[in-house]
């Protein structure tokens, strides 16, 4: 339940033995409200306890929590003191750990004030505010692809996701290089895949006007040069995007494997599928648009993607992939277009071996061509991270 200062007034009293009546009495209402709205809820959640004469006292979990409750106040009212005063996020937050030890995010800083901004006259802080781009620049472009991936946004701050931590870097890299902020806040969620947080009311009002609700893709970059184009869809396609190579068996004639490859952008709205669709249309590609994805399989088109794009550098292919995992993206594509096809040990294998035996002759030598495969953490949905809240993955 909700804490406010009467119902912490209200569970206070009950540190000496009190019945419904008396408390109704001293906060001038009525027995109705005083059992319904504050001593259920009391009670349920073992904050009180029955004595022998049949009335209510506070137990051990009810004292605990008063303690706790009056130390949120007390960060609370410290919090708007120094909001008060123009002191920075950066201020607020060293002031609490000093002083309460006491953790706190950018997020709690910017809601507690946002409700009480009137009431407190708290002023706008200047602190925080951010470089304003005056061009529209390819690392911009870059940026929006990364986060129209795997981003997201509130009235105070600004999220990246993502299970490859190059992405990860490559966002906070760019994020800092085009609008001068500090180090984000970092930390490893559930799933494995690491958050990447901006503590900025500008950033995301920055966003907003760009992009709205990411329910289409930004005009600048539909209308904008073939530049901004590719830099948009490099990163889209690293943070969203992917690369497939498929082995399946063939006995319509005689028994061998056959192999298709494709680089596809993961994505569900229809809008922004067709979006796409036009936006590579548009610079020399034929994609197809699937049910939840766009796909490139097109030799050429594959070969021009990877000579005139890519991906971002050391983008690893997730666990998503069934054989591929572990490798990077870029060295994938690169052994599709250049040593796939002219493989002639590999071509007599599609006759002659089993699935199993090409898939690994295939790791060896993209491992021949490039970085070695990396093992990838296997993460369970009731797994907690035992790092403390403030930890720098």
């Amino acid at each position: 339940m909700c804490f406010s200062k009467k119902s912490l007034d209200i569970l206070k009293f009950y540190k000496e033995e009190q019945n419904i009546n008396s408390i109704a009495k001293n906060f001038n209402t009525t027995y109705n409200i005083i059992r319904n709205n504050y001593f259920k809820p009391f009670y349920k959640q073992r904050y009180l306890r029955k004595t022998k004469k049949g009335h209510y006292i506070l137990s051990t979990k009810g004292i605990i929590k008063i303690k706790k409750v009056e130390k949120q106040h007390l960060i609370e009212k410290s919090i708007l003191k120094l909001a008060k005063e123009q002191k920075s996020n950066k201020e607020i937050i060293n002031f609490i750990s000093e002083k309460f030890n006491q953790d706190i995010t950018n997020s709690s800083i910017y809601s507690k004030i946002y409700r009480k901004r009137k009431k407190n006259n708290i002023k706008r802080r200047n602190t925080n505010k951010i470089n304003i781009p005056k061009k529209f620049s390819t690392n911009l472009a870059q940026f929006l692809g990364l986060f129209f991936s795997d981003g997201s946004y509130s009235k105070y701050d600004v999220c990246f996701y993502n299970t490859c931590q190059p992405l990860i870097n490559k966002f906070i890299f760019l994020t800092q290089n085009i609008f001068k902020l500090e180090n984000p806040c970092t930390r490893l969620k559930p799933s494995g895949a690491v958050e990447a947080r901006f503590g900025s009311v500008h950033l995301s009002d920055f966003i907003f006007s760009l992009i709205g609700k990411k329910q289409k893709l930004p005009d600048k970059i539909i209308n904008g040069s073939i530049k901004l184009k590719k830099a948009f869809l490099k990163g889209y396609f690293s943070g969203d995007g992917g690369v497939c190579l498929s082995i399946s068996l063939e006995s319509r004639r005689k028994k061998r494997l056959i192999f298709s490859s494709n680089i596809f952008i993961s994505c569900k709205p229809l809008k922004i599928r067709k979006e796409l669709a036009h936006l590579l249309t548009s610079i020399g590609y034929n994609p197809t648009i699937g049910s939840s994805s766009i796909i490139i399989s097109r030799k050429d088109n594959l070969s021009k993607f990877y000579n005139e794009i890519k991906f971002i550098n050391n983008s690893i292919i997730t666990r998503n992939s069934r054989y591929w995992h572990g490798f990077e993206k870029n060295q994938l594509l690169n052994y599709i277009i250049n040593n796939l096809r002219n493989d002639k040990k590999l071509k007599l294998m599609f006759y002659n071996n089993t699935k199993e035996e090409v898939i690994k002759y295939i790791h060896k030598r993209l491992e021949a061509i490039g970085p070695k495969r990396k093992v990838l953490p296997i993460y369970k949905i009731n797994f907690k991270p035992k790092a403390p809240s403030n930890a720098q993955f």
